[in-house]
């Protein structure tokens, strides 16, 4: 009779790490493998080489060093060959009613012609769903949405959430790609996607609106 393989005996309660080169190599392909691309419109992505790029988005996590991955994806953006202006969190994550930063990341925003605006319903919030029957983005997240939308540049947008939240939204973005899984190798996988090196792969169970 056929028997399960033996169950994992676990670390023992030895110390393991798991951010070597392999499991980079992983976490990197999961990200592929789970990113949906919602929204092309006028085939904007790839991302062509001669534009000029603003990076913008407080949502994404820290890396070791303890500055957001935002700055991170803009410096491989630049690696790439792209001219970016600069990167803005634009938002705290974690006050949704500071709305401070918003001003920053628009005066950069104009400088460039196309922004990718990284967003998010945030570990906490995500945890009051259930609560709150609400998949909103934050409110400081939608007036910074709103304000660059109205500077007519072309917007692609990254929704970096493990829940997917509303994208009504969506209908004034040039792009938008739904990432559900975040490391930290999870910004050189986005930034690959839309610059064309690889195609996201990822497929929807449910309708998103």
């Amino acid at each position: 009779m056929p028997r399960y393989p033996a169950p994992h005996p676990g670390t023992g309660g030895r110390t393991v790490r798991c951010h070597g080169q392999n499991h980079e190599k992983i976490a990197e392909r999961a990200v592929v493998e789970s990113t949906v691309l919602l929204k092309n419109r006028a085939g904007v992505l790839p991302l062509p080489i001669d534009k000029t790029v603003a990076v913008i988005g407080g949502i994404l996590p820290n890396g070791e060093n303890g500055e957001n991955l935002l700055f991170k994806f803009r410096d491989m953006l630049c690696q790439k060959g792209y001219d970016c202006v600069g990167a803005s969190l634009g938002y705290d994550p974690d006050d949704i009613q500071n709305t401070d930063m918003a001003d920053e990341a628009v005066k950069l925003a104009l400088s460039a012609s196309v922004i990718i605006l990284f967003m998010g319903t945030g570990y906490e919030n995500e945890k009051d769903i259930p609560l709150t029957k609400s998949l909103e983005l934050p409110a400081n997240q939608l007036r910074l949405v709103d304000m660059l939308l109205k500077l007519n540049k072309t917007v692609i947008g990254v929704v970096a959430s493990g829940h997917a939240p509303d994208v009504s939204f969506a209908g004034r973005m040039e792009a938008l790609l739904y990432a559900p899984l975040w490391y930290r190798s999870s910004v050189s996988a986005i930034a690959s996607i839309l610059t064309g090196e690889i195609s996201p792969s990822g497929k929807l169970a449910y309708a998103l609106y």
